[in-house]
């Protein structure tokens, strides 16, 4: 599973969950996509329209959980765990 974190250095609630999405990276790949570096089309593809934006995606690159705003780590990793294989 692959966790992608839609962000951006202007997004205040994006800096707020930023340890909270370091201190999973030892248990999740996380791919951090900071919008302003990203292309239109990325955007588009995984329907960007608030940040900060968590996107959990299976092995095969479909979508299994999305959140936007910020959330704390024992509620993320409740989440998370939901979806452990």
């Amino acid at each position: 599973m692959i966790l992608k974190k839609f962000w951006a250095d202007w997004c205040h609630p994006c800096q707020m969950l930023k340890p909270v999405v370091e201190d999973l990276k030892s248990q999740y790949t996380v791919e951090e996509v900071n919008i302003e570096d990203t292309s239109e089309e990325i955007l588009t593809k995984y329907k960007v329209r608030n940040i900060p934006l968590l996107v959990l995606e299976d092995k095969e690159g479909n979508e299994l959980w999305r959140h936007v705003g910020f959330i704390t780590k024992d509620e993320l990793t409740k989440e998370l765990d939901k979806f452990k294989e």
